[in-house]
Order: structure tokens, then sequence, then C-alpha cells
């Protein structure tokens, strides 16, 4: 990924090859020609506190974990790069669901990183198996991370399912009028194909914080989505995030048939 990670969810997943991918420009998808998709929608489940400069005090507890004493109170928390007192901080609470897909099951353990020049700085955290909903708080200062699961599902209300031998997300925490926020996404609406079908009709729609489309002319912030399965791979880059802090990938008529995915990665990076 090399080169986008100057500064990220996949969350997650649509399918397709390049030339089967078209850009936004707003309108409703169209109706699905097949009844083999799965589609889900909802808001992030996300439980987050942003600490400004100078607010916390931070005492190691072992590695990765650190104790942080802010507004009143002391926060455990886990963090796959070395905190320091005063750093300003955003912290995602017990609770939060980084991968941010609704319907989504993994295993019952994701990885953090954060990839500095050559070395890969990273922390295992427990999470509830639906959802991926972190069990214990994690602290990020500013920079680019990654979350990865395994063994995922993404299910819809129907018992449909899309699996996959990984789902990484990678997103940005970055300071904004002196409040640290990130690309988590703030809402998912997905139309994915199944195993066996063709890779049209479908959709990814995210919405992340407005902020990250102004964030800095010169490197925009971006979606760039990657998928491996049985029958190819795709390799995607999309436009800019939008100032209404959306953005969007929608297949065309005529794609390939997906095969088992084997990994999918999505990045909200600059």
């Amino acid at each position: 990924m090399g080169k986008r990670y100057g500064t990220v969810l996949s969350v997650v997943v649509c399918f397709g090859a390049a030339i089967f991918f078209s850009g936004c420009s707003g309108e409703a998808p169209r109706p699905p020609t097949q009844v083999n998709v799965v589609e889900n929608q909802g808001e992030s489940r996300i439980n987050a506190l942003a600490a400004p400069d100078g607010a916390t005090e931070v005492t190691p507890i072992a590695p990765n974990t650190f104790d942080l004493r802010i507004l009143g109170q002391i926060l455990r928390v886990l963090s796959p790069v070395s905190l320091r007192s005063g750093q300003p901080l955003l912290i995602l609470r017990e609770g939060t669901a980084p991968l941010a897909f609704p319907g989504l099951i993994v295993d019952e353990f994701i990885d953090i990183d954060q990839t500095a020049t050559r070395q890969v700085l990273r922390v295992t955290v427990p999470v509830q198996s639906i959802g991926g909903i972190l069990m214990q708080n994690v602290a990020l200062p500013e920079g680019t991370y990654c979350v990865t699961a395994r063994n995922a599902r993404i299910t819809d209300p129907q018992g449909r399912y899309l699996a996959a031998g990984s789902v990484r997300f990678c997103f940005i925490v970055y300071r904004h009028a002196g409040t640290v926020k990130s690309t988590i996404p703030t809402f998912i609406h997905f139309r994915l194909p199944q195993v066996g079908t063709p890779i049209e009709e479908v959709f990814l729609k995210l919405k992340v914080d407005p902020s990250a489309a102004t964030l800095d002319a010169n490197r925009p912030v971006r979606g760039y989505l990657r998928v491996l399965h049985a029958n190819g791979s795709i390799n995607l880059e999309r436009a800019p995030v939008q100032s209404d802090g959306t953005l969007e990938f929608r297949s065309r008529l005529g794609g390939p048939i997906l095969g088992p995915v084997s990994s999918v990665e999505l990045e909200i990076v600059r």
C-alpha cells in the first residue's frame, strides 16, 4: 500500500474489476437484477473520546497497555504505539465497532497496526464476534491505522451473507479545528454479490466526517479498494471524499462472476 500510507475501514467490501466500476454522481442505485445479493445499511457503532493537547496523563502498565487519566477518570487502554502525556488522542471506547459494517461477524480478536517507516506496530484486541465490537478501549494518536479481522461474514437481515478470509480497513486519525477526528465511517450502505453471481448492480456507500474533505488540498482523502477472489483481483482508486463526507463505489452491468473471497481491503486515507 506504500505511498498511500502517508497517513485508511473497511472497512470493508465492494467487488468487481476496475473496468466495471464507475464514479458516483449521487443518483440512487438501480434495483438489482438478481436476488443473490447481500444488502444492509446503518449507522456505525462508534463511541469515541477526543483528547486534546495536554488533557491526558499517561502511565505505561505493560507492552501496548496504558492507563490514561483524563477528565477526572482513569481509562485502561491498548495502543499499537507508545503514548505520552499531553498527546492529543482519539480514544475508541469499549463498545465501538471500528470495522463499521452492519451485520458483520468476525473472529474474536482483531489486529490494529500502524506502519511507521519500515516498522509495523501492532496490538491485538479482543472483540465481540458479532459486530466486531471492541471489548477494551483503544487509544490512537494522529497517524494511519489498519484494522484486520479474519474469517469474516457480512450479513443482511434476510440471512444472506458474503464470506471473506480477511477484511482490512485502513483509516487516518487527524486534527481538525483543534479536535481529534478519524475517517472511520459513520454510516454504511451496501449491496454486495454472493459467491457465484455477477459483480454487477452492487454498490458500497460510505459517509465519514465531512472535515476529511478539506483536510489537505494537496493530499486529499481518497478511498482505495482492493479485493482478491478466486476469479481475479481488484485495485481501485476512487475520487476524493465529497464535501458532505460521502464516498461511493458502484458497479456497472456486465461484471465478472465473484469467486470465493480471500481478502478485502478498504482504505480511506490521504
